[in-house]
Formats: C-alpha cells, sequence, structure tokens
C-alpha cells in the first residue's frame, strides 16, 4: 500500500477502493446498456442478458456503501459537512436539470423517439 504524502491525516491509501469504484461503473454502464439486447426478436427473455442485469443490480448499493465508507469520518462538523455537500451536488443538478428541460434534442440526433413512443414490453414481462 502506498501512503499519500500530503495527507492531513495518515490513512493509507487503498487501492481496493478504486477497484470496487471501476467494478460500480461498470455495472452502472451494464443496466444502462442492457435494453436492446434484454428481449430477443422473439419477445422470450434472453437468459445471459437476465444474468448480467441481476448481477449489476448492486451498483446503487455499491455506490452508496463506497460513499458513507470513503467520507467517514468526518473531519469537519456535520452542518459544515452537509452545506457544502448539498451545494457540490444541488448546483450541477440544477444545471442539467435546466439543459434537459428547455433544450430538448431531436429524435434524429439521438435516434430514440422521445420517451420511447409506441413501445410496449412483451407479453408477462416484468415491470
Amino acid at each position: 500500500m502506498k501512503t499519500i504524502a500530503d495527507s492531513p491525516d495518515s490513512r493509507k491509501y487503498e487501492t481496493g477502493w478504486d477497484v470496487l469504484r471501476v467494478l460500480a461503473c461498470l455495472m452502472v454502464i451494464v443496466i444502462h446498456a442492457r435494453n436492446p439486447y434484454t428481449y430477443g426478436a422473439d419477445g422470450a427473455l434472453d437468459p445471459w442478458a437476465a444474468f448480467f442485469i441481476v448481477a449489476a443490480r448492486a451498483d446503487v448499493p455499491l455506490f452508496v456503501m463506497l460513499s458513507c465508507a470513503l467520507l467517514l469520518p468526518l473531519r469537519q462538523g456535520a452542518g459544515d459537512f452537509l452545506k457544502r455537500r448539498f451545494w457540490r451536488v444541488a448546483a450541477p443538478f440544477a444545471v442539467w436539470s435546466a439543459i434537459f428541460a428547455f433544450i430538448p434534442l431531436p429524435a434524429d440526433l439521438t435516434g430514440y423517439a422521445p420517451v420511447y413512443e409506441g413501445l410496449t414490453p412483451p407479453a408477462g414481462a416484468p415491470l
């Protein structure tokens, strides 16, 4: 393990956390990229796609656990921490929400019809 020299505390740098972050990011990509491959042309569920979807569902809990593990112990008061964290999350969220709300992309740029117009899941598909 490597030690970060300019760290205010003497905690050791753990590469395992980075490996878990990369794994969680890949799991998010699997979840978001699964749509075209979940069901075959005949409407039957593809078992390999279903396996990867189920295996990748741990992505959000993994991110939450990583965030908690890497934020503790707090080096400042809880009020200061929450105030700083709120603005670091709220500002980008507000900007991107405004962009997506007021500047819609035409379907010919994205390749998708707005909100999957006319798309219905196969009979018996879990919702």
